[in-house]
């Protein structure tokens, strides 16, 4: 149902707004039911477009690259290694992630 994965998604959003205060910010993707705090990777960054300065909006091409991962087994175990609690890289802004000492 829509209204739940919605309040999933506002969840989601509070608690990645909570876990960047006092940093710089950094991408994370919001997408549905996956239960999962996915990092808008750096690989990821050809599939999106910045819709304004630091808000950026995946494309179709986006869809399908994230939907190809969750397919391929192999694929969507580092898939999951991009949560936000446990990824360490860059997102597409170009930002470092890296897990804070109490997730890791």
């Amino acid at each position: 149902n829509d209204e739940a994965k919605l309040g999933q998604l506002q969840a989601l959003e509070r608690l990645l707004k909570m876990s960047s205060r006092g940093k710089s910010s950094f991408c994370a993707v919001m997408w549905g039911d996956f239960n999962n705090r996915l990092v808008a990777f750096e690989e990821m960054k050809p599939h999106v477009k910045e819709k304004k300065a630091g808000k950026f909006e995946i494309t179709e091409s986006g869809c399908r690259y994230l939907v190809d991962w969750f397919n391929d087994p192999s694929r969507r175990r580092e898939l999951l290694q991009k949560d936000a609690l446990v990824y360490t890289g860059r997102d597409i802004a170009g930002n470092a992630v890296v897990p804070t000492a109490c997730n890791v």
